[in-house]
């Protein structure tokens, strides 16, 4: 009777029943082990109404402007800040993720086989062997799979003096170190940027949210030992140092870039966010790592491997270059992406698929027009010059994060060959939208977990005899990418309605359209005005 349902319970069935229902519990109530309590916050930056302590005269007066403000559906972060109903529970649940952590990568340790780390393997032993890394291959398969950059290729050369297994283990645990890494930096940052408590408690409790949403994910970069991990604490480290130290931001993304070609989508958004140093940065050190190989392995023979995987990108298109990397074609079967899912059912309809290079931009400009009418709708520039809402409160750096993180949906949604694996990148999206949780409330916080939810359930559908007919019609319509635009629409929506809530500012009415955008400096001389329904004139003190 339950025999069709069998393919369900494999390690990801099962992982997803329990993922799925457990982070509804879990975010449904801003985390079971959060509560929110009156009292001071750690940071002042937020908090429009002076909550100092004062004599007993001024005090009513102060608790009677925190009141209005809750009253009014205005945030008052320096009264309302998230605190923990039990430590005790706080540990249970950190403690559980850890085990988790831990139980998932001893399986991946003793595993006895290989993994597609033997790719990297075999291509670093032809660094060492002077021989063409992007014709190696495993000793007994003719499938030359090494497409990336030969960045990566060199560094793993100090591997190649152990055993296959004794370096695919040594780099899972590289790769169970930078997941941590990513975690714990990621969370903070985004505690700092979001401005709440910046305790050891809230930061863990973050990272916990982070994990448990990206655990499915998790589990497959460390059973396939991949290099998505550089890709993400690359963009972790690169959105710490991004406003104070954008030359390191740049280094960074250029280092990413030459793992992986996709990062290269920051550089349009550095432009347009008026980031010259740190665009600069990107594009100097992208050049500067892309060389890097040439010192070990000869720039001549380095140049040639740039052009072979140059090259590759072209199959993407349907063009086959004598000597390129063997890159997938835009059609495979694996890759979720829409621009895939374009080029699939185009070629279905006897159309070249490498029209779904012209088509896809046209889905992007569509989200494009429907996040800046998002902006518009909460009276928030989309971009530079872009000030703060209200004087003290920094929405730039807010804002900034959400976006750094819809860059990387960008090129998982748009990509030419998006797989499941990838998804892992949105550990940082996980962390984001965790802590938009706990400034959130109402209907934005409830659209936030649907997104939440959508996105899990397109990353987890099954596959099997009982679920493989809708997966894989699920998959060939790209239907994990739509489920992860849909949850982007969602956070950047709570961001936001968060920030308008802060300013204490109505909806605007988008039919008035003759005021000029906020300039902060201006507002705090008391010469400015701020674009509301009716003007608003501000005292010098």
């Amino acid at each position: 009777m339950f025999a069709p349902l069998a393919p369900a319970f494999t390690p990801h069935g099962f992982l997803a029943c329990v993922q799925i229902p457990f982070s509804f519990a879990f975010f449904y109530g801003r985390m079971p082990i959060l509560t929110v309590s009156r009292g001071k916050s750690e940071n002042r930056e937020f908090c429009s109404a002076d909550c100092s302590p004062k004599p007993r005269a001024e005090e009513k007066t102060s608790r009677s402007a925190c009141a209005d403000a809750t009253v009014h559906g205005t945030m008052h972060p320096e009264c309302d800040v998230p605190a923990f109903a039990s430590v005790g529970r706080l540990a249970i649940v950190c403690g559980a993720m850890g085990a988790l952590f831990l139980v998932i990568l001893s399986l991946n340790l003793m595993h006895s086989h290989g993994n597609t780390f033997s790719v990297f393997y075999f291509a670093a032993k032809a660094v060492a062997d002077g021989a063409d890394i992007y014709r190696s291959h495993s000793p007994g398969s003719n499938r030359f799979e090494y497409v990336y950059p030969p960045l990566f290729a060199v560094l793993m050369v100090p591997l190649t003096h152990f055993k296959l297994m004794t370096a695919t283990r040594i780099w899972t645990l590289i790769d169970a170190f930078l997941t941590v890494l990513a975690l714990t930096l990621a969370s903070s940052e985004a505690v700092r940027r979001f401005q709440l408590p910046s305790t050891n408690a809230v930061i863990a409790a973050i990272a916990a949210g982070g994990f448990l949403l990206g655990v499915g994910e998790i589990k497959t970069e460390l059973a396939t030992s991949q290099t998505d991990t550089l890709v993400l604490i690359s963009f972790v480290l690169a959105l710490l140092w991004l406003d104070e130290w954008p030359m390191l931001c740049g280094l960074a993304l250029g280092f990413s870039c030459n793992i992986k070609y996709q990062t290269l989508i920051t550089l349009p958004y550095l432009l347009l966010t008026r980031r010259w140093k740190a665009a600069a940065s990107t594009a100097v050190s992208s050049v500067g790592f892309a060389l890097l190989p040439g010192l070990v392995v000869g720039f001549s023979r380095n140049l040639q491997y740039l052009r072979s995987a140059f090259h590759g990108l072209g199959h993407f298109a349907g063009f086959d270059i004598p000597g390129a990397a063997s890159t997938v074609s835009l059609t495979w079967i694996r890759s979720v992406s829409i621009t895939s899912a374009i080029g699939r059912l185009l070629d279905c309809c006897g159309i070249s698929s490498s029209y779904a290079f012209l088509l896809a931009p046209l889905v992007g400009l569509v989200c494009v027009a429907l996040a800046r009418q998002l902006y518009q709708r909460h009276g928030i520039a989309m971009l530079p010059p872009r000030p703060s809402i209200l004087p003290g409160i920094n929405s730039v750096k807010t804002l900034v994060a959400v976006e750094w993180t819809g860059l990387m949906v960008s090129w998982l949604v748009f990509g030419p060959e998006v797989s499941r694996r990838h998804m892992y990148v949105l550990l940082l999206m996980h962390v984001i939208a965790v802590t938009l949780l706990f400034r959130s409330k109402g209907r934005e916080r409830l659209l936030l977990i649907a997104g939440m939810l959508v996105c899990q359930v397109g990353l987890r559908i099954p596959s099997g005899p009982a679920f493989g007919p809708v997966a894989n019609v699920f998959n060939a319509v790209g239907g994990p990418s739509w489920c992860l635009l849909l949850f982007y629409g969602a956070l950047l929506n709570s961001d936001l309605t968060w920030l308008r809530e802060v300013s204490g500012k109505p909806m605007p009415d988008l039919s008035l359209r003759t005021h000029p955008a906020i300039d902060v400096d201006r507002i705090v001389r008391g010469t400015g005005n701020i674009p509301m329904r009716a003007p608003l004139t501000v005292s010098p003190d």
